[in-house]
């Protein structure tokens, strides 16, 4: 019996190689297929990789894994592309990115912190990423030498990102906006947020919660920032696995 699709969209900056610490443990389960978002040339370019993809694989059923840039994607195509997905896990996800107080939403950066990294990543691309990257961890995380490791593992695996494909992904964290979009989505969704998450902060996750209660299950992460994945992989995996179970069973009612 096939496997089924569960595609990988990273964050802003990353590449496939990501997804290591748990790849092994989910491909028991789901034929991985892993998106990049390294030649993006337009806004509209990131739901577009994965549309190229499902037409390639002619996927009538499939599930979406997203992580920070990457869970801001598959919101928007679980709420467009509803009879085709199974299920949704967002890992330090958000449905909006920066701030927008003409609506009264605070959860998240302002603009103008995003436009001076723009300008910051014009002058010099690789130390902007790292400090982005830096304020990934908790104390904790930083402590016991995940955040070194972490670092190691992205030089040994840098990507081939242009400056143009970083602002681009910065443009898309200012514009992207499904907030009005999640009572869209119709597949079990499992969100999975670190409570020291400096990017995405978990009032973000907690506002998606709130506007889709229906077969949606948030855990959070004690002393975990925001790649969950990678300092706790073992237990997102867990909660993936057990999360489909219960929805099999018919006994998830969070």
């Amino acid at each position: 019996m096939n496997k089924p699709y569960l595609v990988m969209l990273p964050g802003w900056g990353m590449g496939s190689y990501i997804w290591k610490p748990v790849q092994e443990m989910l491909s028991a389960d789901f034929e991985l297929l892993f998106v990049e978002w390294n030649d993006i040339t337009s806004v509209d370019g990131y739901k577009e990789k994965v549309v190229q993809l499902m037409n390639q694989y002619k996927m009538d059923s499939f599930s979406l894994l997203g992580w920070s840039l990457g869970a801001l994607v598959a919101l928007e195509l679980a709420s467009q592309y509803t009879s085709q997905i199974k299920y949704v896990f967002l890992i330090s996800g958000t449905s909006r990115f920066t701030i927008y107080k003409e609506e009264q939403y605070l959860i998240g950066w302002n603009k103008k912190i995003i436009e001076r990294m723009k300008f910051k990543l014009e002058k010099d691309q690789q130390e902007t990423r790292l400090n982005f990257n830096k304020a990934m961890f908790s104390n904790t995380e930083n402590s016991n030498g995940q955040a070194q490791s972490f670092f190691e593992m992205v030089e040994l695996n840098n990507s081939d990102y242009s400056t143009n494909s970083l602002l681009i992904g910065l443009d898309y964290l200012i514009q992207a906006d499904v907030r009005k979009r999640i009572n869209h989505i119709i597949a079990p969704m499992l969100l999975l947020h670190g409570e020291e998450d400096q990017i995405c902060p978990l009032a973000a996750i907690e506002y998606i919660r709130s506007k889709k209660t229906y077969q949606t299950r948030l855990i959070s992460l004690a002393h975990t920032g925001h790649i969950p994945f990678f300092t706790n992989p073992k237990q997102c995996y867990d909660s993936i696995k057990e999360f489909v179970k219960a929805c099999e069973e018919g006994s998830l009612y969070d």
